[in-house]
Formats: structure tokens, C-alpha cells, sequence
């Protein structure tokens, strides 16, 4: 096994690629009416942010926890 391959802890997307890597992007995730009011030009915090590769486009890891879409928002 190479030093950069994904060990079976490691979370890690079809395509290899792990929360470190550059494919991996940050997409926050809005409910309904977080969504509504968008279209009035207000910002409203998510509900989750979705760690997803862009390569394969599967979501390697979600959170909900308040903190983390703080951080990952500011």
C-alpha cells in the first residue's frame, strides 16, 4: 500500500480522495425556508454542510453540529 492511499479508517470518496485533498469541497445545504428567504436577499445560516468530491460527486462527510457550519461559513 502507498503512504497517500486511504487507510480503512480513513474517510475517502470512490476516487481516493480524502477530506485534505483539493477535490474535496465544502456545498452548504439549506431548508425550505432558509431557501425562501434567499430569493429575498436575506442570508440564513445552514443546516448542514456537505463535504463533497468533485470528481465522483459523492458527499465523503456531513455535519450538522453548529460549530463546525460557523467555521465553515465565516
Amino acid at each position: 500500500m502507498r503512504d497517500d492511499e486511504p487507510t480503512p479508517v480513513t474517510i475517502a470518496c470512490g476516487c481516493k480522495r480524502t477530506l485534505s485533498d483539493g477535490a474535496i469541497v465544502r456545498e452548504p445545504a439549506y431548508g425550505f425556508f432558509a431557501n425562501l428567504t434567499l430569493l429575498f436577499g436575506v442570508t440564513a445560516a445552514p443546516r448542514r454542510i456537505d463535504y463533497r468530491c468533485v470528481q465522483c460527486g459523492k458527499v465523503v462527510w456531513a455535519t450538522s453540529d453548529p460549530k463546525a457550519i460557523k467555521d465553515a461559513t465565516h
